[in-house]
Order: structure tokens, then C-alpha cells, then sequence
């Protein structure tokens, strides 16, 4: 499936995905609105006070985030995107212990995945509440996933015969 985004050239990070097919008159529609809209100074959809996309936004606006190893932060900064795109527009006040537990069960064949984001969103949350626009942490409720794995193979006698057959010992 053929994606396009429109990024901001104005540098605020800000990217827009159009949906519409390439090269349709709506795409084109869609893609000079974005266009003006940049150029005149308008917001490129900003996300309004107090919604979970707020939250994000002033989380990933921080100086501290930026000070974080690239390695860490794109892919942090795509699963908080996804979480945006699918509950941006939600206020956040309104996400409960049990609507963060149902966002996490999404991740629940992928513990790594999971952890992540729910300390993502303990942080983010931590942040909502300094600047008072959320009351609590539904998140610092929720139970991180256990990430181990089946440990370390243990070598039999015939994987030690064939490992001395081909490297010498000594």
C-alpha cells in the first residue's frame, strides 16, 4: 500500500499522511490545502488542548526527549505516532485504567513492544499531570508483561561431537 505524507516545511516535525490515491484530484486537493496552509502560517492540524494528541505533542517537544539516542527515540516516536493516530483526538481525561489496559492487550504477543509503550505512556502521563491536564496515571496502574524467554540452548553430546569435528580443540 502506497503511503505519502506531507511533511511541514517549516521544521515542527509535523507530518501528515494522505490517504487519497496518487496522482487523484483529491490527493492534489488535499496536497496544495496542506500547502497553504503552511505557507500562510496556519496549524497543520494541531492537536486541541487536553487530548491524548496534546499530550504527546508537549511530551516529544521537550528538551529532554531531544537529548535521547536517535536509536531510542525513532522508534519510540513511531509507536507514540500510531498511538495518536488511533486515539489522538480522545480527551485525555477520559482514558481510564481499563481503556489503558485495552490499548496494551493489542500488544500482548509482543512484550517488548508492549513494556515500551506502557512506559511511553506512564511518562507522558507524568507530564499531563504536572502541567494539570489530567487528574491521574491510568497507566502507572497497568502490569508490564514478563519479556523472558526460553533461556539459553543447552548444548547436547552429539552438538559437542560436531562442534570438536569441525574446530580443532586447543
Amino acid at each position: 500500500k502506497l503511503r505519502l505524507r506531507f511533511r511541514d516545511p517549516r521544521g515542527d516535525r509535523r507530518t501528515v499522511y494522505i490517504s487519497d490515491p496518487f496522482p487523484s484530484d483529491a490527493f492534489w486537493a488535499t496536497y496544495h490545502r496542506l500547502l497553504a496552509e503552511t505557507q500562510a502560517g496556519a496549524p497543520t492540524g494541531a492537536p486541541a488542548k487536553g487530548t491524548v494528541g496534546d499530550l504527546v505533542a508537549r511530551f516529544l517537544q521537550r528538551p529532554a526527549w531531544a537529548q535521547n539516542a536517535d536509536t531510542y527515540r525513532k522508534p519510540c516516536e513511531r509507536q507514540l505516532a500510531k498511538v495518536v493516530a488511533n486515539i489522538g483526538d480522545e480527551p485525555a481525561r477520559r482514558v481510564t485504567l481499563s481503556y489503558a489496559e485495552a490499548i496494551l492487550a493489542k500488544y500482548a504477543d509482543r512484550p517488548s513492544v508492549h513494556n515500551r509503550l506502557r512506559k511511553l505512556m506512564r511518562e507522558v502521563w507524568d507530564l499531563g499531570k504536572r502541567h494539570g491536564l489530567v487528574r491521574d496515571n491510568p497507566w502507572a496502574d497497568t502490569q508490564p508483561l514478563s519479556e523472558q524467554g526460553e533461556g539459553y540452548y543447552t548444548w547436547t553430546d552429539r552438538d559437542v561431537e560436531l562442534f570438536e569435528a569441525k574446530w580443532a580443540v586447543g
